[in-house]
């Protein structure tokens, strides 16, 4: 049987700077995850990865990839551990 689509959204790193950044309406990549566009569906999730896809052909970004998300109160919140720390902005101690 095959696994249920989950929530998804895009995330990457700037070029330039390696800042975590997630990819957001307006074809806009932010650094903060609760403003992330949220893909429902796998061909949602197609449309993200398109844009993103370009904008590693602009050198805007590096490294780009879905994660798995829940969405609570409206904000998507990442399911994985390492998620979690790259979404708060640091390594941990």
């Amino acid at each position: 049987m095959a696994k249920p689509f989950a929530a998804q959204v895009v995330t990457a790193n700037r070029l330039r700077v390696g800042d975590v950044v997630y990819l957001a309406a307006n074809d806009d990549w932010v650094s903060d995850l609760a403003r992330a566009s949220v893909a429902a569906t796998p061909a949602e999730l197609a449309a993200l990865e398109d844009i993103a896809a370009k904008a590693v052909a602009r050198q805007q970004v590096v490294g780009v990839y879905a994660i798995d998300v829940d969405v609570t109160a409206g904000a998507p919140k990442p399911l994985s551990v390492k998620e979690h720390i790259r979404a708060a902005g640091g390594p941990t101690i």
